[in-house]
């Protein structure tokens, strides 16, 4: 069974196709990390114990990664 490469127009469909679904899911994990206020210097009042602990997690793993550089009261989260 040997496979055929796909037609040109269907690899640039799918091409667009996977840098959308990229895009799509950017925003998805910048919204999720915002809502855990992973950015920010202090969690937010809203957050449960346990969800604390997972944004310490995240913020712990940006500091490791360089993704988190800081301001005085804030992070930028870089993606």
């Amino acid at each position: 069974m040997s496979l055929q490469p796909l037609d040109k127009k269907l690899r640039k469909q799918l091409e667009n196709t996977i840098i959308k679904a990229r895009s799509v899911a950017e925003a998805a994990a910048k919204a999720a990390l915002e809502r855990l206020c992973v950015g920010d210097t202090k969690p937010g009042e809203h957050l449960t114990e346990d969800v604390r602990q997972q944004r310490n997690k995240h913020r712990a793993h940006g500091r490791q990664l360089g993704a988190l550089i800081k301001y005085p009261n804030r992070h930028q989260l870089e993606l």
